[in-house]
């Protein structure tokens, strides 16, 4: 997995075979399944894409391409 933050690589990890199960959960953005431990602040321009992106798709998102 790849973190990038105003479309420049800021963080990475081995994800490899990690998927997201849409049937038994949903998905928060800055939300903890633990109680007080939520995001205090803003996101912005959140975005899921159904493949990987690399980073000339990135670049170019973040150009508003």
């Amino acid at each position: 997995m790849m973190i990038y933050l105003d479309g420049t690589l800021a963080s990475q990890a081995n994800a490899s075979g990690a998927s997201v199960n849409t049937v038994l959960s949903s998905l928060s953005v800055g939300k903890s399944n633990f109680q007080g431990d939520n995001l205090t602040g803003s996101i912005d321009d959140v975005r899921i894409y159904n493949r990987a992106l690399n980073a000339t798709d990135v670049s170019a998102v973040y150009a508003g391409q």
